[in-house]
């Protein structure tokens, strides 16, 4: 049996829809009796799916990113993929949660002779590599085992910056919380077009503003039509004062929702 190890580059948020897909995997790793550990970044309450992962007998990595260790880094460089050193994984599966981004811990393997598998999984037209890192970035994603991306509209993007066609990619699709089968009745008639937004709220990379922008224009006021906008995040206050400011009435905010199922029957469109 292998020895598979995790690594997650997210350091935003204690759990994001950035780590369901390699959490899943390392689950169904575990079932088949290979060995499996993950490095997550430490928060003061971890997230309750590392709780299971290590219940399932998973290993947990917490880097902590104390204020000795920015210190330390100020005189000198401190190699933050040591512990690498330690597990020895016969291969490494890194999730980028955003782009560019993490590219000592893909170094990091390739220098170790540590077979990897990169996952991209958010990138962005505004954000391009600079001249400095460009070649490394495009040595990193050609030196990996496979190179995954999220949709091909991302991996078209970077084929684009790093000036590579990137023949180790390949696109594997997110889990979604929903029967694959699932077939739910349309929505009783209740005198509106019922539509769902479902993300985190936060702007940067989920557009939800431009979304109140558009129900703020009088053409769509004057239709019978209610979005709403179901999860949380740092910028729900910010959004709830816009759609104030904008006077959309046609908006609300669901809060957070884990039955997704039910959340669909009682909607008629996703947006």
């Amino acid at each position: 049996m292998a020895r598979v190890t995790f690594i997650s580059t997210n350091i935003w948020v204690p759990w994001g829809g950035s780590e369901v897909l390699w959490n899943q995997a390392a689950h169904h790793l575990l079932k088949q009796g290979h060995e499996v550990s993950a490095s997550y970044q430490w928060w003061p309450n971890p997230a309750e799916q590392l709780t299971r992962l290590e219940e399932a007998g998973g290993i947990v990595n917490f880097r902590r990113n104390s204020l000795a260790k920015r210190v330390v880094r100020r005189f000198r460089p401190v190699d933050e993929n040591a512990w690498l050193d330690r597990w020895r994984p016969d291969l490494a599966v890194i999730t980028l949660s955003n782009w560019p981004w993490a590219l000592d811990v893909l170094e990091g393997c390739a220098r170790r002779r540590i077979p990897y598998i990169g996952l991209l999984e958010g990138v962005s037209p505004a954000q391009w590599v600079n001249d400095g890192d460009a070649a490394r970035y495009r040595s990193a994603l050609e030196g990996a085992r496979v190179f995954c991306f999220v949709s091909k509209a991302n991996r078209d993007l970077i084929r684009m910056q790093v000036a590579s066609d990137l023949p180790n990619s390949t696109v594997v699709r997110n889990p979604f919380n929903v029967d694959y089968d699932a077939a739910p009745e349309w929505p009783a008639p209740s005198g509106f077009f019922e539509i769902a937004a479902v993300s985190r709220i936060e702007l940067t990379s989920k557009g939800l503003d431009i979304l109140i922008q558009t129900l703020a224009m009088p053409k769509w006021k004057a239709r019978p039509l209610r979005a709403t906008l179901y999860g949380d995040g740092p910028q729900r206050k910010v959004l709830e004062s816009l759609t104030n400011y904008l006077n959309v009435p046609s908006v609300c905010f669901g809060g957070f929702a884990s039955d997704i199922a039910a959340l669909w029957s009682r909607h008629h469109a996703l947006i």
